[in-house]
C-alpha cells in the first residue's frame, strides 16, 4: 500500500498467460490441419476477432472474481464449482450443434460462451456463423468487462485492509 502498483494487472496477467497457452494450441491445430490436408475456410479470418471477444469475456469474469475473492475469502472455493457449471452450460464444447435438442437451443442465448465457442468452430471449419448470437455475446463481453473494471476500481482501495 506504500508504493503504487496497478492491481488490475494481476487478474489480467492470468488471462494473458492463458492466451499464450491458447495461441500455442492454435499453432499446433494449424500444424495438424496441414498434416491431414484440411484447409481452413475463408471465415477463419474472423478467428482473431472471436479470440479477442473470448479474451474480453474471460478478463471481465476474472477481474470480477478476483475482486470478490479478496473481499470474501470463502469465494475462492466457489469459483471452481462455477467454472464447472459454466463448462456444462456450454454444450458447444462437447456436442455437435445438430445434437443439441431444440428445447435446449432456445435457452442457449443466455450463455454468451456458447455463442463464442460455436462461432469459433463455425469460423474455423466454414460453417454458418451465428451472427446475432456473436453480436449479443460481444455486447455481453463488453458490458461485463466494463462493469468488472468499475467494480474492481471501486473496491481496490480496501484490498490492503482485507489481505
Amino acid at each position: 500500500s506504500k508504493i503504487y502498483f496497478p492491481r488490475l494487472l494481476l487478474p489480467l496477467s492470468s488471462v494473458g498467460a492463458a492466451l499464450v497457452d491458447f495461441l500455442i494450441a492454435i499453432g499446433l491445430l494449424g500444424v495438424m490441419l496441414l498434416w491431414y490436408g484440411v484447409a481452413p475456410a475463408v471465415t477463419a479470418l474472423l478467428l482473431p476477432v472471436i479470440i479477442f471477444i473470448i479474451g474480453l469475456t474471460a478478463a471481465g469474469l476474472g477481474i470480477f472474481l478476483a475482486a470478490l475473492n479478496v473481499n470474501y475469502r470463502d469465494f475462492r472455493y466457489i469459483v471452481p464449482f462455477l467454472i464447472q457449471v459454466g463448462l456444462f452450460a456450454t454444450p458447444a464444447i462437447y456436442l455437435s450443434p445438430e445434437l443439441i435438442s431444440p428445447t435446449v437451443q432456445q435457452w442457449l442465448w443466455l450463455n454468451p460462451m456458447h455463442a463464442l465457442v460455436s462461432s469459433f468452430r463455425a469460423a474455423l471449419f466454414g460453417m454458418e456463423i451465428p451472427w446475432i448470437s456473436l453480436y449479443l455475446a460481444s455486447l455481453v463481453a463488453l458490458v461485463l468487462f466494463t462493469l468488472a473494471v468499475l467494480y474492481f476500481h471501486k473496491v481496490e482501495g480496501n484490498f490492503a485492509d482485507h489481505i
